[in-house]
């Protein structure tokens, strides 16, 4: 079971700035390696990092590919620390940004691709060996 990110920040901040990578304003797919690299490097399975992705960071980021200028540089780590832990203001808002990710990541291209290339370097279940 997942636990609060509150409580594994030592661990969430690198995976939530790895995922955080998808939602630039560029070609992700050239960054892919490196952060495949750093979640292979998280504690966490490739179950629960979808949960992170669809849970935490996509409700922070996910304006940024709908913005005519979207987020060109990486996002700060501070900022998306404070964000994702102060998490939406309004409890309806999150949960129709929850619902909607649910229903668009797990299709995402990229994180298919993310996913395949995790799944590959750390074995068919995407479990991390360590």
């Amino acid at each position: 079971m997942l636990r609060p990110a509150a409580s594994e920040l030592a661990w969430r901040r690198p995976v939530w700035a790895a995922l955080a990578g998808m939602f630039v304003d560029a070609d992700v797919s050239l960054t892919r390696d490196e952060r495949v690299a750093q979640l292979a490097a998280s504690r966490y399975t490739l179950a629960e990092l979808e949960l992170i992705l669809i849970e935490e960071v996509y409700p922070v980021c996910w304006h940024t590919l709908q913005a005519d200028a979207g987020q060109g540089e990486p996002f700060d780590a501070d900022w998306l620390a404070a964000q994702i832990l102060g998490r939406c203001p309004s409890p309806e808002v999150f949960e129709r940004l929850i619902v909607f990710a649910r229903m668009t990541v797990p299709r995402s291209r990229e994180w298919q691709a993310t996913a395949a290339a995790l799944a590959a370097r750390r074995g068919a279940g995407g479990e991390n060996p360590a």
